[in-house]
């Protein structure tokens, strides 16, 4: 139950006896893991006494401490780290305490500091300090490596997952019982035969990296790029796939810090990577790129990587095409409409042909949306102007094209590309 819960914790202990410290004599200050438990002992005369107890795989036993009366001090500067320390008087040991839970951790405290202050204890339902297990001392899985087929676990996975690594087993496709761990932060997938990822990421909500390269994927779906990972992942790598056409959708994945790319078949970058607001690293070397997107110039990179690639150091800035008209079509009108508007549209809303006209739409670097109603243009871009570190084939200036709302903004981007 949630009030046993809080009766007992698992994190990384280190026992200081303060005796020790005083004379020069500290111990080795590594913590371990252990099963920390607020629990009630008999006593000889027939009351009872309630103790914290802290097992490890070193004394499975335990090692029992009276609360009330011989808690001097609790140290809580720390907590939001998941850091706190409880300093008993008897013996002279203070417990520093490491949890990545922190607020089971702040639970745990108020139970001890209840006892220490004699309140509430007989309502409180506490364990019974026995002798704990292996198991019990290690926790909740949060950790699974799997790396040969034999090791795949058939029956499922611990819900309690944070980090899960499947790699070089020959998956061909992502397990379903996969995207339903809550918990998981990281999820490496690298070195097998996928070739279809799933557009359902909704349960994966904190999930921040995730690596599916060296498989055979080929496009993304748009359920991917525009569910719940477009609030959570920081890292997207997709490098040595076999990615022809990135989706402008991809880049509604705007919390994205690295994005690897390198070592597929692309001929074009989204349109719309400008979107990538927080992105500082990004790689798509060994592609077939001959081209930047124009909204390249918004983004400031650390790290820049785009060797070889088909960049011509030779193409000329020049007008592509010029398709602007005074009135624009009423597809495009409406269009335009809802995404000034920030209408959210799915699939329940819209037709997919309509669905699809809107995820093609490109914005001017003015930040209009435009879709066919348009100028076209390329212009050379200075490559240290968006990155600090950049490794392109030798070139520092490569073109960019950019879809231009007028012929107002046509004239400043070819003026000056980074006046936006």
């Amino acid at each position: 139950s949630l009030l046993q819960e809080k009766m007992r914790i698992h994190a990384e202990v280190d026992v200081v006896n303060r005796q020790l410290a005083n004379h020069g004599m500290k111990g080795l200050g590594k913590k371990v893991k252990t099963h920390l438990a607020i629990g009630r002992k008999p006593l000889a005369d027939g009351d009872s006494e309630v103790f914290l107890m802290l097992s490890n795989n070193s004394n499975k036993q335990g090692v029992k401490y009276i609360i009330k009366n011989n808690v001097s001090n609790f140290f809580t500067k720390m907590i939001k780290e998941g850091k706190s320390t409880i300093r008993f008087q008897d013996p002279p040991h203070d417990i520093c305490i490491k949890s990545d839970d922190i607020l089971q951790l702040k639970s745990f405290l108020m139970v001890v500091k209840k006892v220490m202050d004699g309140k509430d204890c007989g309502k409180l339902t506490l364990s019974a300090l026995q002798p704990v297990s292996t198991k019990q001392i290690e926790g909740p899985k949060k950790k699974l490596t799997v790396v040969k087929r034999g090791d795949y676990p058939s029956q499922g996975f611990p819900q309690t997952l944070q980090q899960l690594q499947v790699t070089g087993i020959r998956l061909a496709r992502v397990d379903n019982r996969m995207l339903k761990l809550r918990n998981l932060v990281k999820l490496d997938l690298s070195g097998n035969e996928i070739t279809q990822v799933p557009d359902n990421f909704d349960l994966l909500d904190h999930l921040s990296d995730l690596n599916l390269s060296a498989n055979q994927i080929e496009k993304l779906p748009r359920g991917f790029c525009v569910g719940a990972l477009a609030k959570s992942l920081k890292l997207l790598n997709l490098s040595e796939n076999k990615i022809v056409l990135l989706p402008n959708y991809i880049c509604n994945l705007t919390q994205l810090v690295t994005l690897n790319l390198n070592n597929n078949q692309l001929k074009l970058l989204p349109p719309s990577m400008g979107k990538f607001t927080s992105l500082k690293h990004l790689e798509a070397s060994q592609n077939n790129l001959k081209i930047l997107p124009g909204s390249f110039s918004r983004l400031r990179l650390e790290t820049l990587e785009l060797s070889a690639n088909d960049f011509d150091p030779q193409t000329e800035p020049r007008t592509l095409r010029d398709r602007l008209e005074d009135v624009g079509t009423l597809l495009e009108i409406v269009a335009r409409y809802v995404v000034k508007k920030g209408m959210s549209v799915g699939p329940e809303d819209v037709t997919p042909q309509l669905l699809n006209y809107l995820d093609s739409g490109m914005r001017c670097l003015c930040g209009c949306p435009v879709w066919n109603n348009v100028v076209t243009a390329l212009v050379t871009m200075d490559l240290g102007r968006v990155a600090t570190q950049i490794s392109a084939g030798g070139l520092d200036r490569v073109c960019i094209e950019a879809s231009l709302c007028s012929n107002k903004c046509l004239q400043m981007f070819q003026n000056n590309p980074y006046a936006f």
